[in-house]
Formats: structure tokens, sequence, C-alpha cells
């Protein structure tokens, strides 16, 4: 594949990177988390599998902290997702690197969709999403891409789910760089902006609108996935 590809990235005050392009993979499920969470692993596992090894070396704490992700991480983390039985919410993050964003992310919010806690939100869904280096489709080609996608989707009992083109940024740092991100929103507007977390709590059975500045006009070059 050939085709060129916007290069976009965005520095903190730090220095570090907060914002890349790449693209994301995004499944919703209105379904509590003990009822998806083994295909949530599976479905990790294949992503496991699909990128480089060791591309994902962090791991959100329960204390705020960022921590290695190595043997112990990874017990640690197939604890939080498969083991934990108590709970209303499971929340995983694991990242390429301890601060600033890489090509490399997962995001992972399970709920409990009957706890107390989301009894006014109609439309909680337990929500995961997937981030790769733009240059990941540029070496595999569309095809690679898209059934490693499928291969992930076929895990999910989810009722929505997409890949796009996408501005990938920890979660963390969404609010602080939406400023930034318009003026290359207004130059790409196929690219995606999304917010995991927030989308998760709200969407339901429903379909994300169109991606852009002003909330108009349809997203580009989107691979739709149809829940079976």
């Amino acid at each position: 594949m050939r085709e060129a590809l916007p290069v976009i990235r965005v520095t903190n005050d730090y220095g570090d990177l907060s914002v890349r392009e790449g693209l994301v993979l995004c499944f919703f499920m209105r379904h509590s988390h003990r009822d998806v969470a083994d295909g949530v692993w599976r479905a990790l596992e294949h992503y496991r599998r699909a990128i480089p090894l060791q591309a994902l070396g962090w791991y959100g704490a329960d204390d705020g902290d960022t921590l290695p992700l190595d043997e112990a991480g990874w017990a640690h983390i197939r604890y939080q997702m498969v083991e934990r039985a108590w709970g209303g919410a499971w929340l995983v993050d694991l990242s390429e690197f301890e601060s600033g964003v890489g090509g490399y992310h997962f995001e992972y919010n399970g709920r409990k969709l009957d706890d107390p806690l989301f009894a006014h939100d109609d439309g909680a869904t337990s929500g995961i999403c997937f981030t790769f280096p733009t240059e990941y489709l540029l070496s595999h080609g569309p095809g690679h891409f898209r059934a490693r996608a499928l291969d992930i989707a076929r895990e999910l009992p989810f009722s929505y789910g997409y890949a796009s083109l996408a501005l990938n940024s920890r979660p963390g740092a969404w609010f602080s760089v939406r400023r930034q991100l318009l003026a290359p929103l207004n130059r790409y507007l196929g690219l995606d902006l999304y917010h995991m977390g927030n989308t998760s709590r709200h969407i339901g059975t429903k379909a994300r609108g169109a991606v852009t500045v002003h909330g108009a006009g349809r997203r580009k070059g989107e691979l739709r996935l149809r829940a079976g």
C-alpha cells in the first residue's frame, strides 16, 4: 500500500507526543462485563498476536500510576479483566509508552449495567478500543488489517463497531488536546476523534454519528462492522 496518508504529531508543553495519527478499532456491547469478560480477553489476545512483541509496555494502575507491563503486570490485567467478579466497573488502559502516546494502545471500560452507579445511564455499554499506527497499515495493507479486525470482532457480542483512521491520544489527555486538534480536524475531516469512555457510557445500541468539527458530513474511509 503506497497511498499518501497524513502525518500528524502534536506535542505537549513538555515535548512529549500527545496526539498522533493512526487507526482505531472500537466496539460497544450492551452487556455487563461478566457476560463479555472471556470474549474481551480473547479479543485482546488476538490484538497481541497481531502487533509487534512488547508493543504494549505499560498499564494504568488502580492508584493512577503507570507501571511496566511485565509478567506480573499481565497477571494483574488478567485478574482485573477475567477473574475479578466484584465491582461496578472494570477499567483497563494498556499503552506503548509510559508517557506520551504511541501507535499501539488498548482501552476497555467494562460495566455492570444493573449497578446503581449506572441507574440513570440508559445508554451504558461495555466498550473496547484498539489502536494501530498508520505504519501498520502501510506495511501490511488494508486486507490484512481488515482480517485482524474481523478476528477481534468475532469474539465480541457488539451492537456497534467500527474501524477508522483517527487522531489518537492517551485517554487522560483527550480534553487538554481538543483545542490543538481543531486545526488538524478541519484539514483532515475523515479522521476520527474518539473518546471511548464517554461514548461507551451513552451510546447504547445506537451507532456513532459523523465525525467532523461541526457535526456534519460523513466519516470517510470507515470500515463498519455489523453485529452478528
